[in-house]
């Protein structure tokens, strides 16, 4: 019978301690936010007459330390347009755009979103870079203008669409 109730007191004890180990989350598994990046669709402007536009953002779920984006509009022969960069400090969202004019069309263009952004502090990563592309598209201003197609002539949908990557910073890792 003693060896009964120690033999249940062991499973009980051992149970209570897996159950905290399994209910407590690591310190490390929250996440701070999450920044998206976009390169939207090259397209003829609807705001700025005589352009053809292409907009890049950076969007994140909190404020951090700095986003630098620069945004390229490219024409599939060599030419690109293109704002001076920008770089903000203690900020959550930022975009950029390059337009050519609408003489540079018609062609195939694509937007390409450069980016770095530096997370708060301990966050990890610290610091994230790299470049989002939108596809190639056919695209022109006025009565010249075409459908959007891609480089295979599929249509594409003028609906604002946009090629998105994420990147999701969390507190540092705990020994």
């Amino acid at each position: 019978m003693k060896i009964r109730k120690l033999l249940t007191g062991f499973a009980v004890a051992a149970v209570a301690v897996l159950a905290v180990g399994l209910g407590a989350a690591p310190a490390n598994a929250a996440t701070i936010g999450v920044c998206t990046i976009q390169a939207q669709n090259p397209h003829p402007s609807t705001h700025v007459n005589g352009t053809i536009n292409g907009v890049g953002t950076v969007n994140c779920t909190s404020s951090v330390p700095e986003i630098y984006i620069y945004v390229v509009l490219q024409k599939s022969t060599g030419e690109s347009w293109a704002n001076p960069s920008r770089d903000y400090a203690n900020t959550s969202s930022q975009q950029n755009n390059g337009a050519s004019p609408c003489s540079a069309g018609p062609g195939i263009f694509r937007v390409e979103t450069q980016y770095a952004i530096t997370f708060p502090a301990g966050a990890s990563p610290a610091y994230s870079a790299g470049a989002v592309d939108s596809p190639w598209m056919q695209v022109a201003c006025g009565s010249a203008r075409v459908a959007a197609v891609d480089l295979s002539g599929n249509p594409v949908p003028d609906d604002g669409s946009t090629a998105t990557t994420s990147v999701t910073f969390e507190p540092p890792a705990i020994d």
